[in-house]
């Protein structure tokens, strides 16, 4: 019995005695340090050398040039002491009892990044530099304090930050960290280029566990607006001041925000569009629902739009509304225009959609003449020509009515008018936007073979469901002659029909599509022909009072009549023709009148530019006709 209990014994108590002999030896004896440090150099990765150990492993040790490296990385301490015990953490207590590091260096592929050194005992004395040129940042920090309360100091500055595509020129970070009765006490401050942009804040975390309490609290304050705008050709010189303050709760694995926002006294300018946005003030207020709620107006000439609106950023929607009342959305040489708009626009995920109305008060549309430029033919391609195509996303849709006011005129190609009309604009997704209703022309004149018509006003474009760009013509433009001092009166093939009547309306119209426009002739009353009514046009007087060379040039006119032509080439044709009148004193050569005493005459001169340096003019009058093929140049 006595053997197998010290079998038993033995079998029990050897392992034990085995174990802590070799506790011991690790942990205390100098030569266990060093059989640790080549344990741990076989199963760390990268490689650990240290020139010099001394001391015991669980009480008191230091190492003297320590070098670790792993790829390029490397970290080297001159000097460090360590007094430890674990049996503390057997008793829930802090095992440190003196931590010295001396001359420590963190470097990546050979540069310095890390700088730190500084001893703990009983108070913390803990200092470090960061230079880490890959992301501009610059950071110096120190550990002081009692040791069971450290307060941490610590300032970085960023440069050249890009965050979502948006960049910031630098960031000057600041922060205090105190440990307090096992609460944490963060002071942060930031700003954000320059110190007029500011941000400050307070974050309170109790127990330091995943579901700490969590409270703080932020202000935010900036005022250099142009300094944080990215660059942009459309919109330049921001200013304004931004207000701010929120506060945090919750948990830490939970947290709850709640923030306001103002922008006051804010502008912009747009130079694409001439137009200057001033006294903004927009707020936006953020909720524990993930929601912004959005008010604002905005300025621009002597009008102005109301903003209203929500964002829920859970469910990424967005709803606005904006109304508003003469406000200029473009003041440029060509294009003055002020809409009273009153929209909604809904955006998620799966579609946007525009809808609402729109009133135009005032408008004046003055592009630039078009008539001397060239254009290559359509069956011309250009290879590798990079593509400028700007379309909306494929799940746009929209439905606007369109009103013009009564202060909408148009200046361009010949023509001048008052526009009126109303349009409603649709659009589904996928498929170009329509128009259905009507814009008409009233009080206008249009010019055509170098006379100016009056149009009619019954001129009308119309939308019945087509695209925008294709709206149906029906255009009128004429001018009255008067039957009984015109050469009607000697004419007369033409004279037996409007013999009755004082006045005759000559002129041009224009029907179709604008793709597909039809140019013509037209006279009321009705049945002269086109000749004879282009004669009236561009002579004052039928076409069998003309002489060879005007009759030539009346040819040439026609021509202009060729269906199938775009709107472009017909406007570009009819652009060729000038006509002038020049009283003279002349003789005539039939009689010899006027030879010593000279006939007062109207002469009508008509010209037709064939191309750059080539014209054909024409002169008519009661006594005389003629023709003469001009050539111009320009001499330096």
């Amino acid at each position: 019995m006595m053997k197998l209990f010290r079998r038993l014994t033995m079998s029990i108590f050897l392992p034990l005695i085995l174990i802590a002999s070799a506790v011991y030896y690790i942990g205390f004896t100098t030569d266990g340090l060093r059989l640790t440090y080549k344990l741990a150099n076989n199963y760390i990765p990268g490689k650990l050398q240290i020139e010099e150990l001394n001391g015991k492993l669980f009480t008191t040790f230091s190492l003297n040039n320590v070098l670790y490296t792993k790829d390029q990385q490397t970290i080297s301490i001159a000097h460090v002491d360590i007094d430890w015990s674990p049996i503390k953490f057997l008793q829930n207590k802090m095992p440190l009892n003196t931590l010295t590091l001396t001359q420590g260096v963190v470097k990546q592929e050979g540069h310095s990044i890390i700088t730190f050194e500084g001893t703990l005992k009983d108070v913390w004395n803990i200092e470090w530099q960061a230079h880490i040129p890959e992301i501009g940042l610059q950071s110096t920090g120190k550990i002081t304090g009692a040791f069971a309360a450290p307060i941490l100091d610590a300032k970085a500055v960023c440069q050249n930050i890009i965050i979502k595509g948006y960049k910031l020129r630098s960031i000057e970070l600041s922060a205090n960290a105190r440990l307090v009765n096992n609460q944490l006490i963060t002071n942060l401050k930031a700003y954000l280029n320059n110190h007029q942009n500011e941000i400050h804040g307070v974050v309170n975390l109790k127990n330091l566990s995943k579901t700490s309490p969590i409270t703080g609290n932020f202000n935010l304050q900036l005022t250099d607006l142009t300094s944080l705008m990215p660059v942009n050709p459309y919109a330049k010189n921001p200013r304004g001041n931004v207000t701010g303050s929120g506060s945090l709760s919750g948990y830490l694995n939970h947290p709850q925000l709640t923030a306001n926002f103002l922008l006051d006294q804010g502008q912009v300018n747009i130079p694409r569009l001439g137009v200057r946005l001033k006294n903004i003030k927009l707020t936006a207020i953020y909720n524990k629902n993930n929601q912004v709620n959005l008010q604002g107006i905005v300025h621009a000439g002597h009008g102005l739009a109301n903003l209203n609106g929500t964002i829920n950023l859970a469910e990424q929607t967005l709803l606005l509304h904006t109304k508003g009342d003469n406000f200029k959305v473009i003041d440029t040489s060509e294009y003055k225009i002020h809409l009273s708009p009153d929209l909604n626009l809904t955006m998620n995920p799966k579609k946007i959609r525009l809808e609402g109305n729109i009133l135009v008060p005032s408008a004046q549309i003055t592009p630039n003449n078009t008539n001397d430029s060239s254009t290559l033919p359509s069956e011309i391609v250009f290879v590798n020509e990079p593509k400028t195509n700007v379309s909306l996303p494929a799940h746009f849709s929209m439905q606007i009515h369109l009103t013009l006011g009564n202060d909408i005129s148009i200046q361009t190609e010949g023509l001048k008018a008052k526009l009126g009309g109303q349009l409603v604009i649709s659009e589904s997704p996928g498929t170009p936007p329509t128009g259905t209703g009507e814009l008409y022309a009233d009080k206008g004149t249009f010019k055509a073979y170098g006379q100016t018509l009056t149009l009619l006003p019954s001129s009308r474009l119309v939308y019945t469901g087509n695209m925008l760009t294709n709206p149906g013509m029906n255009i009128r433009a004429g001018r009255t002659i008067n039957t009984a001092t015109s050469a009607l009166a000697s004419n007369t093939a033409v004279q037996s029909n409007y013999s009755d009547l004082d006045n005759l309306t000559v002129g041009v119209e224009v029907s179709g599509t604008v793709n597909k426009p039809t140019i013509g002739l037209f006279s009321n009353p009705g049945g002269l022909s086109h000749e004879d009514i282009l004669s009236y046009l561009l002579f004052n007087q039928p076409r069998g009072k003309l002489g060879a060379g005007s009759v030539s040039l009346l040819n040439t006119a026609l021509s202009t009549l060729t269906p199938g032509q775009t709107a472009q080439t017909i406007q570009k044709a009819l652009s060729r023709f000038d006509i002038s009148t020049e009283n003279v004193d002349a003789v005539d050569p039939s009689s010899n009148r006027g030879l010593f005493n000279p006939v007062p005459t109207r002469v009508y001169k008509l010209r037709y530019q064939m191309g750059k340096h080539w014209a054909i003019q024409s002169e008519t009058s009661s006594l005389e006709n003629g023709i003469d093929l001009l050539y111009g140049f320009e001499r330096d």
